[in-house]
């Protein structure tokens, strides 16, 4: 992921950050991904983004958003 932010615009786009500002490395993107495991928001967060998609009428489907 850490790589990913640095290389991919479009990734850091999405996540509000600029190459100009600090960026988080592995351990702040580990510790992000443990503590969603632990209170298991991850699940919370992925059932609101797929009520918004459908609000919208996009699909989500094998990992892919299509439009309707």
């Amino acid at each position: 992921m850490e790589d990913a932010l640095y290389e991919i615009q479009s990734m850091r786009r999405f996540a509000g950050l600029r190459m100009s500002g600090s960026l988080p490395d592995e351990t702040a993107v580990l510790n992000c991904r443990h503590f969603l495991g632990r209170h298991e928001a991850g699940r919370c967060l992925f059932e609101g983004i797929q009520l918004h998609l459908e609000s919208q009428g996009l699909k989500r489907q094998e990992g892919s958003i299509l439009v309707r």
